[in-house]
């Protein structure tokens, strides 16, 4: 009987070897998401003489991220420069008289797709 004892403790390992082999899965969700969109100026500021002329580019406006659509930027904050493009030059008008010299202007721009 002792040989019939030591034959069923090895089946049972065996089975339990085999038990353990095999594979599982689960799902695993990824939710994959476009970057935000994000407006950069290059340069980041800059210097502008009170007799630049009108049209002149002070600027362009780099867009990152979004969904791939074209970028619609508006300028905020300032009459003595507007966006040609991507650009920010110097109004039409040029700079005012009144804001040189030493005048500091913060120059918004929104960006939409």
């Amino acid at each position: 009987m002792k040989p019939l004892l030591a034959t069923a403790a090895i089946g049972c390992l065996i089975a339990t070897a085999a038990a353990l082999a095999g594979s599982v899965s689960t799902p695993f969700k990824v939710t994959i998401v476009r970057p935000p969109l994000a407006v950069t100026f290059s340069p980041a500021s800059a210097k502008v003489p009170c007799d630049t002329k009108p049209g002149t580019v002070i600027a362009t406006v780099k867009a990152t991220g979004g969904n791939g659509n074209p970028v619609k930027p508006v300028l905020s904050g300032s009459t003595n420069f507007v966006l040609q493009g991507m650009n920010v030059v110097v109004a039409p008008a040029g700079v005012a008289a009144g804001d040189c010299p030493g005048k500091s202007e913060m120059v918004h721009v929104d960006a939409t797709q």
